[in-house]
């Protein structure tokens, strides 16, 4: 028994022992984090709750709407930051950004910048920054290469982001697309580069950010006015959080909502009028190929060719000719635009008139919505729409009954088009609504019924979650009235009205009768996945432009679609150079005699993805190496009898599927472990 005891007292007295030796780097461990965290910038996990928590911007204007007009215009100096509330390491007062002659505030790509300001009257302001996109200290301002990325920010209005829209405010960049000048009857006009067979190859990017005043507005495109925030009367504070790349701040202004209103086409003629008189321009009709942007904002948006039409601008049936700019794949998102330059002689009212294919959207329209001079003419200008069609149309910019007439002075002038989501924007904002709430009912019923549900037992849906019994049959009306709304919008019914139909129907069938929701339960779980589906497309706002007309008003248009004898003609001489042309060899810029300076390629892949290898290959590769490429498209056959005949390439491209053996008993198959930086062990 006494052995017992003193076993058991050695045990505790051991036991506090350990625990007092593991206590203090327990304690250390956790005091370092805290201040690791601290010292990072991380955040607790009560910080992102109350980020990703916000309400919309529809409820928090809402909130405010007893907010008093406000008529006073608030400027605040960028370089006079609160220096307590951000790290000097992260930003920096710099001079002379983009030759401008002023101070402004460089803000690094993991900067938090807050400025003090002083509002004298409580209510909505719309914010407006002075920026320069580009990174001043590391980018192309520095004589480094530019970071591709657009500029986004978090907003904070006195410390808090004030509805989850500001948690994203993207601010684009500028590129310049690079073009060659050829001389076409004694004038220099822009080209394409291009190679040995005459075909055009796509343009490089070039930097082209400028100081440009930017209006916050909601990056998804859902609220087309300016973002409006609230400001106590007082001192408040603005922060901006840098989420990505970097930009300089020269002045952040406050301004009231009236200030960022447009007037209505009606409004806009009349005040035209009065100010320069009813004068029609005189210039001869002013065409601007589409596939030609002085400048836009993304570096990923390029031209494509069409070869569908004998009469796209320009057009040949033996090469490869960039001439159209949009489609299916690229300028589709919104906030992408394209910018372009005209001169105007005499001054006057002219319209605008595109050639255009929108056969993405089946029974939708696409919206794009423009801007002269860096400014929205008129409110229709927001949300100009393109109708579905499987042709090319040739139509001025109106609204189907009025042709928008635009007064412009002599000079030089830019017209931006820009993507966006028109009348469609508050419709997919309700359907994204619907669509979370629809999820939040499934989300309630599988915890009751578990994701295989008996459909023959009665779980009580009714008496246990009656508020979801509603909330299906109200978003099931919502359905509805947003699928009459559509088709009012496009004059028909379509595919797009026939999802949110099938939905509809579902979600009043489950909320009208309880025992269908079982059954159902999979159906319902599909139909949202098919929601989200819909939601993604229509965000998408596809459309081919061809070319753009500045013209006096009463212009003859050019005709859309090629006759009948044009597209024959068209058809048969491109049915004819395809025995003559060169298809091996694909997009090569220099002929390359010196096999030490040149290898052959081999691609058993398709003409895209070969054009695509060689367009890097000449942009990248053989400027830099000085080593030529010949790119060439060969059957997935002929690489084995060409080894074994000792007439091979210099590299193939091998796809998945190829029979590595019995090339690495013939030898061209090479070890990768005897190359540099390839660590190789045999454990």
């Amino acid at each position: 028994m006494r052995k017992a005891k003193l076993t058991s007292v050695s045990a505790f007295l051991l036991a506090i022992v350990m625990v007092v030796s593991i206590l203090p780097p327990v304690v250390f461990a956790d005091d370092t984090a805290a201040e690791s965290e601290v010292a990072s910038g991380r955040r607790s996990m009560q910080e992102w709750n109350e980020i990703l928590n916000t309400v919309d911007y529809a409820t928090y204007l809402e909130k405010h709407a007893s907010a008093a007009e406000v008529t006073d215009v608030v400027t605040i100096d960028g370089t006079r930051f609160d220096a307590d509330a951000t790290s000097a390491a992260e930003v920096e007062v710099m001079h002379n950004v983009h030759a401008d002659g002023r101070d402004s505030l460089y803000t690094s790509d993991s900067s938090r910048v807050t400025w003090k300001v002083t509002v004298p009257k409580a209510g909505l302001y719309t914010i407006a920054v002075d920026c320069f996109t580009g990174d001043a200290k590391h980018g192309a301002e520095a004589g480094e290469a530019e970071k591709s990325t657009d500029v986004e920010r978090i907003v904070y209005i006195n410390g808090k982001v004030p509805f989850s829209e500001a948690r994203s405010i993207v601010f684009r960049k500028s590129w310049a697309p690079i073009y060659q000048s050829v001389s076409e009857d004694g004038e220099s006009v822009q080209s394409f580069r291009r190679d040995l067979a005459g075909n055009d190859l796509r343009p490089d990017n070039a930097p082209a950010n400028e100081w440009q005043t930017v209006l916050l507005r909601d990056s998804t495109g859902y609220y087309t006015a300016p973002l409006l925030f609230y400001f106590e009367a007082g001192e408040n504070t603005i922060s901006f959080e840098a989420t990505r790349s970097a930009m300089s701040v020269r002045e952040i202004t406050l301004a009231p909502a009236a200030e960022s209103k447009v007037l209505p086409y009606e409004e806009y003629r009349a005040a035209s009028v009065k100010l320069n008189g009813e004068k029609t321009g005189t210039d001869e009709m002013i065409k601007i190929e589409a596939e030609f942007p002085t400048i836009q904002s993304d570096e990923s948006i390029y031209p494509l060719t069409d070869r569908t039409s004998a009469i796209t601008s320009p057009q040949d049936p033996k090469i490869q000719r960039l001439n159209f700019m949009g489609g299916n794949e690229n300028f589709k998102t919104v906030g992408q635009w394209t910018e372009y330059t005209f001169d105007i002689k005499d001054s006057g009212f002219y319209t605008i008139a595109l050639r255009y294919k929108q056969n993405d959207l089946s029974g939708m329209f696409a919206s794009r919505r423009i801007l002269i001079d860096g400014e929205l003419p008129f409110e229709e200008c927001n949300a100009l729409r393109f109708n579905y069609s499987s042709d090319w149309q040739v139509k001025t910019l109106g609204d189907g009954e009025t042709e928008y007439e635009f007064y412009l002075l002599p000079g030089k002038h830019t017209l931006r088009i820009e993507v966006s989501l028109g009348d469609f924007a508050d419709i997919i904002r309700r359907v994204k609504s619907t669509l979370e709430n629809i999820n939040n009912c499934y989300l309630e019923i599988i915890k009751l019924t578990g994701a295989d549900p008996d459909e023959y037992r009665d779980y009580g849906f009714s008496r246990l979650m009656p508020n979801t019994i509603k909330t299906m049959l109200i978003e099931s009306k919502n359905l509805y009235a947003v699928s009459e709304e559509i088709t009012e919008l496009t004059g028909e019914k379509g595919s797009q009205t026939a999802t949110l139909d099938k939905v509809a129907f579902l979600l009043n069938r489950m909320g009208s009768d309880e025992d269908e929701i079982a059954p159902n339960l999979s159906n319902l779980k599909t139909y949202i996945g098919t929601l989200g589906t819909w939601l993604n497309g229509v965000r998408t706002q596809p459309l081919r432009i061809d070319y753009l007309m500045v013209q006096p008003k009463g212009t003859p248009l050019p005709k859309a679609n090629a006759n009948f004898f044009e597209a024959i003609g068209f058809e048969l001489k491109s049915f004819i150079s395809s025995f003559t042309t060169d298809y091996s060899t694909m997009g090569a810029v220099s002929q390359t005699t010196d096999e030490n300076t040149s290898i052959d390629v081999w691609l058993t892949l398709g003409r895209d993805q070969a054009k695509i290898l060689k367009n890097l290959v000449s942009s990248d590769f053989t400027p830099d190496t000085g080593t030529g490429v010949n790119v060439k498209l060969v059957a997935a056959g002929t690489l084995l009898p060409s080894v074994l005949s000792g007439q091979g390439p210099d590299v193939f491209h091998a796809a998945l599927g190829v029979d590595v053996i019995n090339y690495a008993i013939r030898s061209p198959v090479l070890p990768l472990n005897k190359y540099d930086g390839f660590e190789y062990s045999i454990s």
